[in-house]
């Protein structure tokens, strides 16, 4: 016998939070896209992760890039670093933040590799929004992003955009 699937949502709950998706799109257009709003208070971040769900159109070398905007101050962090061209990836391949700031996301080939989908160390992210950069190029591919998050503060709360 298993565990329900009640309790195993609650054991993940307990563990890495509540989980936000958002739905799949386009990464966009060159230039800097929310893609989920922190509001009511700081958060911890406990896992974020991007999976493409179409093909990346495998001509424009286009990079992506997770930064925080606090609304307080609203000067840019970079949770991450630009990584390398998501021009190849194909549907299923996985990228997550490792919790480093500004280090590169991990990515794997979905053919070969597993990936671990929370942070090896979390990060405290105030209110205000989480953008994806898109640098060199437009992608006709789709990624869905999911995160999931501990309130720090009463009444902290993730929603996509």
């Amino acid at each position: 016998m298993g565990l329900g699937n009640d309790v195993k949502a609650l054991v993940a709950t307990r563990a890495w939070g509540a989980r936000v998706f958002r739905a799949a799109a386009v990464p966009g257009a060159p230039g800097t896209h929310p893609i989920f709003r922190v509001g009511g208070g700081h958060i911890r971040l406990t896992s974020f992760v991007g999976e493409i769900v179409t093909v990346m159109d495998g001509v424009n070398a286009a990079t992506l890039q997770i930064q925080n905007v606090p609304t307080i101050g609203a000067v840019a962090q970079n949770m991450s670093i630009a990584g390398g061209a998501i021009t190849s990836f194909i549907v299923g391949t996985i990228f997550s933040l490792t919790g480093a700031v500004g280090a590169a996301m991990n990515e794997n080939d979905p053919n070969h590799e597993c990936l671990a989908d929370s942070m090896a160390t979390m990060l405290i992210v105030p209110p205000g929004t989480i953008n994806l950069t898109v640098a060199a190029a437009t992608q006709t591919g789709t990624i869905q992003w999911t995160l999931h998050y501990v309130a720090v503060d009463p009444g902290a709360t993730v929603w996509a955009i």
